[in-house]
């Protein structure tokens, strides 16, 4: 999982200065493993190695990211 700085300051401002959590934003806060492999497939990046290993970043996985630019059509 990903926690992007927007939510990172979200959470800090919800511990520091007690404010009031949102639901929504904690929802849209984290990204998971395959979301985020997904995108790295759709937008053409090598998969980093140390979060899906040797194996996995070379794996042929050219379909899976036209899948995902089929989906967003």
């Amino acid at each position: 999982m990903v926690l992007r700085a927007e939510a990172l300051e979200h959470l800090l401002s919800i511990v520091r200065k007690a404010e009031p959590p949102s639901r929504q934003t904690l929802h849209e806060e984290f990204i998971f493993r395959d979301d985020f492999k997904k995108w790295l497939i759709w937008s053409k990046f090598s998969l980093p190695a140390f979060w899906y290993g040797n194996e996995e970043t070379d794996t042929g996985d050219a379909k899976a990211g036209e899948a995902c630019r089929n989906d967003d059509s």
